[in-house]
């Protein structure tokens, strides 16, 4: 389980001793664009190199990240070489790009004990898709996995009753993340 992140140095928004709390279970990184949430994510999931900027507090714990722009099947052709990777292949082939992005999410619940780092899987997903997915991600934790994810669509984070505002630094109940935006 990822439990600390401490940034050692300046990078992009984040300033050197920047220090963020990881709970258990579903942290929704949520903010404004250009708060950091993909940052995060990237510096935790080392995928440009940027892990060096962190001091990471984890227990050991195999790591899964998705990017929903860069990762999309419709986009790549494929991801995985097995039964389920052709599933949602052809998920893509009849889907849109976010309905494929939850046939792929529709399989956290098979997995046990990683930590998922995903990047903005409410991408493209209707109303009902997105309350699908608040369920998808909630009932995948019961498997012992945590999730990381940036969000921005508001009924998945009303779903949650704490999010991890990053504009703000600190957890907080998703309706005082909502008051403050106003």
């Amino acid at each position: 389980m990822l439990k600390k992140i401490t940034f050692k140095e300046d990078h992009r928004c984040f300033k050197q001793g920047d220090t963020f709390d990881f709970r258990p279970g579903v942290n929704l990184l949520v903010g404004d664009q250009g708060c950091g949430k993909s940052t995060i994510l990237e510096c935790v999931n080392n995928r440009k190199g940027n892990r060096k900027v962190l001091e990471i507090e984890a227990d050991k714990m195999e790591l899964l990240s998705f990017d929903f722009e860069m990762d999309n099947i419709r986009k790549r052709g494929s991801m995985y070489n097995d039964d389920a990777g052709m599933k949602f292949q052809l998920a893509s082939m009849f889907s849109s790009h976010g309905q494929s992005n939850l046939a792929m999410l529709s399989h956290l619940e098979t997995v046990n004990g990683k930590l998922f780092c995903i990047d903005e899987p409410d991408m493209a997903l209707s109303i009902r898709s997105c309350v699908k997915l608040a369920v998808m991600l909630k009932s995948s934790i019961e498997n012992g996995n945590q999730i990381l994810a940036s969000i921005h669509n508001p009924i998945v984070i009303r779903a949650f009753d704490e999010v991890l505002s990053l504009e703000h630094k600190c957890w907080m109940s998703s309706e005082d993340f909502f008051k403050s935006q106003m």
